[in-house]
């Protein structure tokens, strides 16, 4: 992983012809999706990052120096092959504020979750209010007795924001109480699967090349 650092000390994003073909300051999903486009359009899988006009790149970058180093490369000299990747989810699962989902007994916090706090896009180091905030608050609650998500409109309003109908109510009492559930509500009658020939390290790279291209940085309704 290439620190988004690197274009805030200047490094210079350029395409096959070596053109710069967006402002390399600008949010890292507007960047994304240039650098997605830009590939599509001339067909190639990678793009470069230029460091080589960057000063003093080992003492300010020593980690990504010896990683460069690794795999033969210097910064200094060569322009950098660069992709845009997945490495981090923004939620999913609709929670509350203190992680509990509509499922009583159920919560979630860190990337799993959707508490609403990033939008459409993770602030660098923001992360840390996934996993270390939400996680305390999921705790804090759970010790506390409760069983369900209390009715803040946190939820009604997250789910506003991403179009999608408000989500159920919890039942009677869970919101407020801290009474046990019966283990048979929570274990849903699915069929086992398994078997197949297919190798999974190939179903996976398989997953993985679908999923960068039709749920990835460049996306629509008819991919998704």
């Amino acid at each position: 992983l290439l620190s988004e650092a690197l274009r805030g000390h200047g490094a210079l994003l350029r395409d096959r012809a070596g053109g710069r073909f967006v402002d390399e300051l600008s949010p890292r999903d507007v960047v994304s999706r240039a650098m997605t486009r830009r590939m599509l359009e001339q067909g190639v899988d990678h793009l470069w990052l230029d460091a080589t006009g960057l000063e003093a790149f080992a003492v300010r970058f020593p980690t990504i120096a010896a990683a460069l180093d690794g795999v033969g490369l210097d910064p200094g000299a060569d322009w950098l092959p660069i992709a845009p990747a997945a490495h981090y989810l923004c939620g999913g699962i609709l929670t509350d504020l203190d992680g509990a989902t509509t499922l009583p007994g159920l919560w979630a916090a860190g990337e799993v979750a959707c508490a609403g706090i990033h939008g459409a896009n993770r602030l660098a180091s923001n992360s840390l209010l996934d996993g270390m905030v939400f996680g305390a608050r999921v705790i804090e609650a759970v010790a506390a007795g409760r069983r369900g998500p209390s009715p803040t409109g946190a939820m009604e309003a997250v789910a506003g924001l991403v179009g999608g109908p408000p989500p159920p109510s919890p039942p009677p009492g869970y919101a407020t109480t801290g009474g046990g559930i019966a283990a048979e509500r929570l274990v849903v009658d699915l069929p086992a699967v398994g078997g197949g020939d297919g190798d999974p390290a190939e179903v996976r790279a398989d997953l993985q090349q679908v999923m960068t291209r039709e749920a990835g940085v460049v996306r629509t309704g008819e991919s998704l």
